[in-house]
């Protein structure tokens, strides 16, 4: 009743999708994970640098990490064991992650 605009995107088709975020995801965990409490400069990140994250996990974690984003890209009424399946993939993968010291 006030005007102005409503954006709606999705549902996103493009399987690459998922594992740019996921990609960016990776990059903004190790980063932070990496700081020092007591740096106070700004956090650089830099995502066009080195390799894609998502690109260094392994075969048999990726295969079933895109069955999972491809049943929920076609199935927008996924059910919750899914989702709950795909969060725990993807904290499996932010904890093998190495951090640096």
């Amino acid at each position: 009743p006030l005007g102005g605009s409503e954006l709606r995107v999705g549902p996103l088709s493009d399987p690459n999708v998922p594992w740019v975020l996921l990609g960016r995801a990776v990059l903004h965990h190790r980063l932070v994970a990496e700081r020092n409490h007591a740096r106070r400069e700004r956090l650089v990140l830099d995502a066009a640098a080195g390799e894609h994250l998502a690109d260094t996990i392994d075969h048999e974690r990726r295969k079933r990490m895109n069955v999972m984003f491809t049943s929920l890209r076609n199935d927008r009424e996924a059910d919750g064991t899914l989702r709950r399946s795909l969060a725990v993939e993807i904290a499996a993968l932010l904890a093998e992650r190495p951090v640096s010291t």
